[in-house]
C-alpha cells in the first residue's frame, strides 16, 4: 500500500504543525492572562491592605471614643451625686469632701483626678469658694494642696479656692459661660499632656451650683496609641482639633511641646485632607495616611504607613504567584502539545489513507480519465498546512454523503420538537389546572372556616344593640331619680366617660354591623369563586363569577405607590344562567383581568400624562342562544405581531419570573375546547386590548353565526 502511495509516510515540518502553533499560542496567551490576572490579585491585595489599615485605625479610635465617653459620664455622675447632696440639706464641707474622695478613688485609669468647684456660696453657704481636689502626688517641690495620711499618702489634696482662685481661672469662667461641659485645651503639667472635661450643673431652677470635671492623662492615650499599624510597620499618631501634636513616635519631642502640625511640610497635604473630611485614606508622598475625627474632642487620630511596607509584601506575593503559575502552566502545555502530537499523528495517517482510497474510487468510476472535478492524490509537496488543513481536505470529501443524513435527522428532530412541546404544553396546563384546584379547595375552605364565627358575631350584634341599650336606659332611669348619686358613682361616670360612652355605643354597634355584613359578602364571593360543587355544566350567573374575579383582584386595582387606582366599569346585560364549568370560566376571567392590569400598570410608565387608567367589563345575549363577555382596557394596546401569537402555550411578554406564557392559552382551551366557545382579541397600539369571549347558554344548542 505504502509503494501506491508515497505520500503517506511523509511528516509535517515541525513548524507548520497543530502542535507548535498551538504551544505558541498558548504560551502567549498564558503570558497574557497571567500578567492581566497578576495585576487584578496586585490591585486587590492593595485594596485589601487599605481596608486593613483603616480597620486599625478604626478599632483605636473607637478605644479612645469610649474612654473619652466614660470620662464625661463619670464627670456627670459627680455633678448629679453633689446635686442630690444639695437637695437633701447637705451643707458640712466634710460630706463634699469624702464624696469628691470616694469618686477619686473609683476613678477610671485614665483619669488624673475627678473634682468639683462650687459656684459663691451655692453649696457650703457659709463659704464664697470650695473646691476639693484631689490628685496623685508627682514628688514635686511646692506642689499645692498638702499629703494625706497613710494609707493614702501618694494622693494630695487641695481647695482650689485657696490655693488658686478658682473663681477667675479659664477652668471655671469657660464652661460658665459656655454653659455646656468642655473640653479644655491639652496642657502640661509635671511632664504628662493633661486635659480636662469640665461642665456646669444646675439645681431644679436653674440656678448655677458650680462645676465639675475630670482631668485626662493625654500621655497614656499616647502610649496606647504607640504600635505598629500593619505589618509590624507604621505608626499611630494623635493631634488637637488645632493641629497640634499630642502624640506623634517619630518624634516624640514635638507632641511634648505640643507643636503645630500644619507647620510641618511633610504634613501640610494631610492637614489639608482633614481639614476637608472628618475620615479618609490617602496617599502621599509615598506614604499611606488614614485619619478619623473623634466626636467629643475634636482631636484626630493618624495612622501612617510607608508605602513600601504594603506593597513591597503585595509585590512579594504577586511575583511569586504569577511566577508558580506560569512555571505550572508552561509544564502542563508542553506536557499537552506532546501528548496531542502524538495523538494526531495516526489520525492524519489515517486521513491520508481515506483521502487515498477515496481518490482511487473516484477513478474507478471515471473510466474516461477525465479529472475535472475529480479528488487527486496528495503529494508531499502538497502538504504545507497543518494538521487540521489536512483533516479538512478529508473531511469535505465525507461532507457530501453526510449532508443527506443531516437532512433526514433535522427532519425528524423537527418532529420530535414538535411532540415534545406539545407534550410540555400538555404538563404545564394539568400542573396549572392542578393548581387552580388546589387554590379553589383553600379558597372555600377558608371561606367556610370564615363564614360560621362571622354569622354567629353578626346574628348577636343585634342582641347586644338590645342589651346595651337596656342597660343604658336602667343607668339613665337612676340618674332621673337619684340625681344626687354618691361621690364613688360620680367618679366611676366619669372615669368610664358616660356621656361619650351613650353616644358612641350606637355608633359603635353599627359600625361592627356594617364590617361583619362587609366580610359576609366577601365570604360569598369567595364561595363563588371557588365552586367546588359544580365539577359537571351547570347553569349559573356570570356576573357572579366576575365579581368574585374581580373580589379577587381588588387589592391591584387600589392606588399604591408606584400607580394610581384603576377604575372599573361594569356594564352588565341582562344575562340568562348560563351551562357551564363555573370555576374553570372565574379562572378564565382571572387571567384576563389580570392581563389587563398588567397592562394598565405597565402603560403607566410609558405615558403617565394618558388620564385615567380603566378597566371595563361588558356582558351582553347575542342571537338568543349566546352571550358574550367583553373585558377591555385602555393601555398600550397590543402590535399585529404580538396579537397574532398571544394564545400559543408559553408566549410571553412579561419579565422572567413573572408570567409563564399558559394563561392565555389555558383559557383558550377552557373556552374553545370545554365550552364550545370562542375567544378572541381586538387591539390596537396606543388604544388599549379587548378581549371577546363568547359562549353557548346551553351546551346542545345551535353554533354562533355572527358577532
Amino acid at each position: 500500500m505504502h509503494k501506491e502511495l508515497p505520500f503517506l509516510g511523509t511528516r509535517l515540518q515541525v513548524r507548520h504543525s497543530l502542535g507548535s502553533r498551538l504551544l505558541y499560542w498558548v504560551l502567549g496567551m498564558t503570558l497574557l492572562g497571567i500578567g492581566s490576572v497578576s495585576y487584578m490579585f496586585y490591585r486587590v491585595l492593595i485594596a485589601s491592605a487599605q481596608s486593613e489599615i483603616q480597620s486599625q485605625l478604626d478599632t483605636q479610635a473607637t478605644m479612645v471614643q469610649q474612654e473619652l465617653s466614660q470620662t464625661e459620664a463619670y464627670t456627670v455622675a459627680l455633678s448629679d451625686a453633689v446635686k442630690a447632696m444639695k437637695q437633701s440639706g447637705v451643707t458640712e464641707l466634710e460630706n463634699y469632701q469624702n464624696l469628691a474622695f470616694r469618686f477619686f478613688q473609683n476613678r477610671s485609669d485614665l483619669a488624673m483626678s475627678v473634682f468639683f468647684g462650687q459656684a459663691p456660696f451655692q453649696i457650703v453657704p457659709d463659704r464664697q469658694g470650695f473646691f476639693p481636689y484631689f490628685y496623685p502626688d508627682q514628688n514635686e517641690t511646692n506642689a499645692p494642696g498638702k499629703l494625706l495620711s497613710p494609707p493614702h499618702q501618694d494622693i494630695r489634696y487641695s481647695d482650689l479656692f485657696e490655693d488658686d482662685n478658682y473663681l477667675e481661672q479659664d477652668y471655671y469662667t469657660v464652661p460658665v459661660a459656655a454653659k455646656v461641659g468642655v473640653w479644655m485645651e491639652p496642657f502640661d503639667w509635671h511632664g504628662i499632656t493633661m486635659t480636662s472635661f469640665i461642665m456646669p450643673f444646675y439645681d431644679d431652677q436653674g440656678t448655677l451650683l458650680g462645676i465639675s470635671g475630670t482631668d485626662v492623662n493625654v500621655t497614656v492615650i499616647s502610649e496606647w496609641l504607640n504600635k505598629p499599624v500593619v505589618n509590624q510597620k507604621g505608626y499611630f499618631a494623635l493631634i488637637t482639633a488645632d493641629g497640634n501634636w499630642l502624640g506623634y513616635p517619630p518624634n516624640p519631642t514635638l507632641a511634648k511641646n505640643r507643636e503645630n502640625a500644619a507647620d510641618m511640610a511633610d504634613f501640610q497635604a494631610v492637614w489639608q485632607h482633614i481639614e476637608e473630611k472628618n475620615s479618609g485614606l490617602v496617599q502621599i508622598d509615598h506614604t499611606y495616611w488614614a485619619y478619623q475625627r473623634l466626636d467629643y474632642t475634636g482631636w484626630v487620630i493618624l495612622a501612617a504607613v510607608p508605602r513600601w511596607a504594603v506593597v513591597g509584601r503585595v509585590w512579594l506575593i504577586t511575583l511569586s504567584g504569577a511566577i508558580g503559575v506560569g512555571a505550572l502552566l508552561t509544564i502542563v502545555v508542553v506536557g499537552f502539545v506532546r501528548y496531542l502530537n502524538r495523538r494526531l499523528q495516526p489520525l492524519v495517517f489515517e486521513c491520508q489513507q481515506l483521502m487515498a482510497f477515496d481518490t482511487q474510487r473516484m477513478l474507478r468510476l471515471n473510466p474516461t480519465g477525465e479529472t475535472e472535478g475529480v479528488w487527486s492524490p496528495l503529494t508531499p509537496t502538497d502538504i504545507k498546512g497543518d494538521e487540521l488543513e489536512l483533516l479538512s481536505q478529508s473531511f469535505s470529501q465525507m461532507s457530501q454523503q453526510l449532508q443527506q443524513s443531516f437532512d433526514a435527522l433535522e427532519a425528524s428532530n423537527a418532529q420530535v420538537n414538535d411532540a415534545l412541546a406539545q407534550v410540555k404544553a400538555s404538563q404545564m396546563q394539568l400542573i396549572q389546572s392542578e393548581k387552580m384546584s388546589a387554590l379553589g379547595e383553600l379558597v372555600a375552605g377558608i371561606a367556610h372556616e370564615i363564614n360560621n364565627p362571622v354569622n354567629f358575631i353578626h346574628g348577636n350584634l343585634a342582641h347586644i344593640d338590645n342589651y346595651a341599650h337596656d342597660l343604658l336606659k336602667v343607668v339613665r332611669a337612676y340618674q332621673a331619680y337619684y340625681d344626687q348619686p354618691t361621690q364613688e358613682i360620680e367618679q366611676l361616670l366619669q372615669d368610664i366617660e358616660f356621656d361619650f360612652l351613650n353616644k358612641d355605643l350606637s355608633k359603635l354597634v353599627k359600625s361592627m354591623e356594617v364590617g361583619t355584613e362587609r366580610i359576609r359578602q366577601i365570604v360569598l364571593s369567595l364561595r363563588n369563586f371557588s365552586r367546588l360543587d359544580e365539577a359537571d355544566f351547570k347553569a349559573v350567573d356570570l356576573h357572579e363569577g366576575l365579581d368574585s374575579s374581580l373580589l379577587i383582584l381588588q387589592h391591584r386595582l387600589k392606588a399604591h405607590s408606584n400607580c394610581e387606582a384603576i377604575e372599573v366599569v361594569k356594564d352588565y346585560g341582562q344575562l340568562p344562567l348560563v351551562e357551564c364549568y363555573a370555576g374553570q370560566l372565574n379562572q378564565v376571567f382571572v387571567n384576563l383581568m389580570a392581563n389587563a392590569i398588567d397592562a394598565l400598570e405597565d402603560n403607566r410608565w410609558q405615558q403617565p400624562n394618558m388620564g385615567e387608567k380603566i378597566l371595563r367589563i361588558s356582558t351582553q345575549v347575542m342571537n338568543d342562544d349566546w352571550v358574550q363577555i367583553i373585558i377591555a382596557d385602555n393601555g398600550e394596546g397590543i402590535g399585529e405581531t404580538i396579537r397574532s401569537r398571544i394564545f400559543n402555550p408559553f408566549f410571553t411578554t412579561k419579565p422572567v419570573g413573572k408570567g409563564t406564557g399558559l394563561g392565555l392559552s389555558i383559557s383558550y382551551q377552557i373556552i374553545a375546547e370545554k365550552h364550545h366557545g370562542t375567544i378572541s382579541c381586538d387591539s390596537e397600539l396606543g388604544k388599549g386590548s379587548k378581549f371577546i369571549i363568547q359562549l353557548p347558554i346551553r351546551q346542545t344548542g345551535p353554533a354562533i353565526t355572527g358577532a
